[in-house]
């Protein structure tokens, strides 16, 4: 078990390294909605990616106040299960990369997946986290429930 001051000094931590990724995030999507020149195919990767990273670090810098509080609880759950979306964004880039250097896809060809991609996102982290969220639980039953996050 950490002590206290070791708990208080990681959530400090936490909350700032949340902040300075929120701050990037805000800077992409405005970069990206004040330039059209970054509506590129591969730029909307980097745009959704930075949405869902705002959101889940929107969770992250709640931190411990979160615990106990039943509302405030279950958004922070709603709200960490949207970093995955950040992660497999990272991992559809890196696809897009793949076949487009390696397979030789032009532009047209890998454009076709960004469907896919957005689809699978939501289906991966937005679909099931409404799900948990909205699904009724007793106290910790079946549903979103509190965690601390190291």
């Amino acid at each position: 078990m950490l002590s206290r001051d070791v708990t208080f000094a990681s959530q400090i931590l936490i909350r700032v390294s949340s902040a300075l990724s929120i701050l990037g995030c805000l800077f992409v999507i405005a970069s990206y909605l004040y330039d059209k020149t970054y509506r590129t195919p591969a730029n909307r990767l980097v745009f959704s990616t930075a949405i869902y990273c705002l959101i889940g670090n929107l969770g992250t810098i709640i931190g411990e106040s979160g615990i106990g509080v039943k509302g405030l609880c279950e958004l922070q759950g709603f709200f960490i299960q949207f970093l995955l979306g950040g992660v497999l964004y990272t991992g559809f880039m890196a696809l897009n990369l793949l076949i487009k250097f390696k397979r030789k896809y032009t532009l047209q060809q890998v454009e076709k997946f960004e469907k896919f991609y957005h689809f699978a996102v939501f289906v991966g982290t937005v679909l099931p986290s409404s799900i948990l969220l909205f699904y009724p639980s007793d106290v910790y039953g079946v549903g979103l429930r509190p965690s601390i996050l190291p």
